[in-house]
């Protein structure tokens, strides 16, 4: 799909899909990456995001953030957190919008 914006990030649709390359310097620190918020994501229906918070909750996963995307490339819900290796995950709703309720991810966790 070609260059997001001025950023050294390419967007590719595979398999309906969506696969973000990000450019980065050959040789890279842990706490580099770490600043950067370098992650996977993968985008999840809504119900799947609450299933996910009750999940998390009930098997004690910290999570790191939720947080509602108000505008930008990619807007809707995002729900990070670590898996065991360290690695930062997202679950993300694209249904969610602006001017939609933004419970926090407890919150969800009791509907």
């Amino acid at each position: 799909m070609g260059r997001l914006g001025n950023a050294r990030i390419a967007c590719f649709t595979v398999g309906g899909h969506h696969i973000l390359l990000c450019e980065r310097a050959a040789t890279i620190d842990r706490t580099f990456v770490e600043n950067l918020k370098v992650h996977h994501a993968c985008t999840v229906s809504p119900e799947t995001l609450v299933r996910a918070c009750t999940l998390f909750r009930e098997r004690q996963i910290r999570i790191e953030h939720l947080y509602h995307r108000k505008e930008g490339v990619f807007p809707g819900r995002e729900l990070y957190f670590f898996d065991p290796s360290s690695h930062r995950l997202e679950l993300r709703d694209p249904t969610w919008h602006a001017g939609m309720p933004e419970p926090t991810c407890e919150e969800l966790a009791n509907l």
